[in-house]
């Protein structure tokens, strides 16, 4: 087996962002809502003539389940083991239907993720090919248990809880009227004025 190039810190942030499961670093920034020349010019080096700070090697190393002072300075092993009891996947979440909470069945998922993950999010299946290419039906995703306004998502794919109980995976713009909200997918139709409840932001996907 080649032993992987650890030698620099883009090298392991590559290295990370493939492991983790992100084919490709418009994924990535796509997925995590990040600058995209940021984020690029930090994994081909061209950024990082200073180095990482420690706060964006934590932002990566969160988003990429790996230790971070191992992504700052190569010292120790990349990743990091979960602890205690097999996840528990809470449901599927529609990418091109409407999903009901009343339709969830839980079961175990044999999926390795750090313990904050467990922690800090609901894991959840997507249901459905709207949301391709970024996301794909059986992909595995993570949203974070902590509620966000859904004025604070514009622009952003998101978990999104409806009035009448549906949840769908899809990216949030204003509708007609402030509490109204146009619900977008690149392989469906906008979804006009809905009124959502809830929305949560992604945090982890593990790729079909």
């Amino acid at each position: 087996m080649v032993k992987p190039d650890w030698s620099t810190q883009a090298a392991r942030l590559k290295w990370a962002r493939i492991n983790a499961g992100f084919k490709s670093a418009r994924s990535a920034w796509m997925t995590m809502d990040w600058s995209r020349g940021t984020y690029a010019r930090h994994e081909d080096g061209t950024r990082l003539e200073q180095g990482l700070s420690e706060e964006e090697a934590q932002k990566y190393a969160r988003a990429f389940s790996v230790d971070w002072v191992w992504l700052l300075s190569g010292r120790g092993h990349p990743t990091k083991k979960k602890a205690g009891a097999q996840p528990l996947i809470s449901g599927r979440i529609g990418a091109g239907a409407h999903i009901f909470e009343s339709e969830d069945d839980g079961y175990p998922l044999d999926v390795d993720m750090p313990q904050e993950i467990l922690d800090d999010c609901e894991i959840f299946e997507v249901d459905g090919g709207s949301m391709l290419p970024f996301y794909r039906d059986k992909d595995i995703v993570c949203v974070e248990k902590r509620q966000t306004s859904p004025k604070d998502m514009i622009g952003r794919v998101c978990l999104v809880r409806l009035e009448d109980g549906s949840r769908m995976m899809k990216t949030l713009q204003r509708g007609s009227d402030a509490d109204l909200y146009n619900l977008e997918s690149p392989n469906a139709e906008v979804l006009i004025d809905q009124d959502v409840v809830q929305c949560g932001k992604i945090r982890w996907v593990r790729f079909a």
